[in-house]
């Protein structure tokens, strides 16, 4: 995949689609992060974190970036189980790197929850 922009096609504007980078993501350990409302939890929000592996491939017919996540402590099927359960949304973000530490302490100084998948 070579870096580009493209038109996005799934969110046609008043003046047109809007425009999509597409990039291949380098792979490596990874962290995925989320943070979203959640009711019955400090603040009514949680941050979602995942130590794993970002895999040097992505899905090319979606014509976005993306990049394939394998969870570090479960199978995807699992670690995306607790994933959804722990709150997260169908969208995240991950960096290169494990600050799955750093993330937690980020979250408790807001005073939310944070759940490590």
């Amino acid at each position: 995949v070579k870096k580009c922009l493209i038109c996005n096609d799934h969110y046609p504007g008043v003046r047109g689609g809007g425009a999509s980078p597409v990039f291949p993501c380098r792979g490596g350990g990874a962290t995925m992060v989320a943070f979203s409302p959640k009711k019955g939890v400090a603040n009514d929000h949680v941050v979602v974190v995942a130590p794993g592996e970002v895999l040097g491939t992505q899905h090319e017919s979606t014509r976005v970036t993306n990049a394939l996540f394998r969870f570090r402590n479960y199978s995807s099927i699992e670690g995306f189980n607790r994933w959804c359960r722990a709150g997260a949304p169908h969208h995240g973000a991950f960096t290169l790197g494990d600050f799955s530490e750093r993330i937690q302490q980020v979250a408790e100084l807001w005073g939310v929850e944070s759940i490590l998948v």
